[in-house]
């Protein structure tokens, strides 16, 4: 670890806790007809591992479906 680094307590049990729900809600998306879209599935991927915010995903996803 950097020093002057820290992290907080729980957090990496947060960030697994966010993946699963991911997870599965996508394994819900993909029964009600889903289809793979890259866009959509690197926003997740930078929510979960903290680099945007729900707003910013949400923003993205939105932007998205207006094009499609």
């Amino acid at each position: 670890m950097q020093p002057g680094f820290t992290v907080r307590p729980g957090a990496r049990c947060n960030a697994l806790q966010s993946a699963f729900f991911v997870k599965q809600a996508g394994a819900a998306n993909v029964g009600q007809g889903y289809v793979y879209d890259p866009v959509l599935e690197a926003a997740n991927a930078r929510y979960i591992s903290g680099d945007i915010t729900t707003e910013e995903v949400r923003e993205e996803m939105l932007a998205r479906l207006k094009r499609a």
